[in-house]
């Protein structure tokens, strides 16, 4: 909890350059900015559903950005 400001500060910086999180890294973007800087995230969503329909390999986290996909 304590470097989620300072990870905001550096999204912010970096923002220009429309940077790509790290999924096994922290980051603060919403679902929504993650989908639309991976330009077939749809595709990787719909992959993801398919391959593991009952997510025995994803998580809450995971889920809660690949629903993103679908709005």
């Amino acid at each position: 909890d304590a470097v989620r400001p300072v990870v905001a500060d550096v999204e912010r910086a970096l923002s220009p350059f429309d940077p790509r999180p790290h999924w096994g890294k922290v980051f603060e973007l919403a679902p929504e900015q993650v989908a639309a800087v991976y330009p077939r995230f749809g595709d990787a969503a719909e992959l993801i559903r398919r391959s593991d329909p009952a997510s025995v390999f994803g998580n809450a986290f995971v889920s809660h950005h690949l629903d993103a996909a679908q709005r």
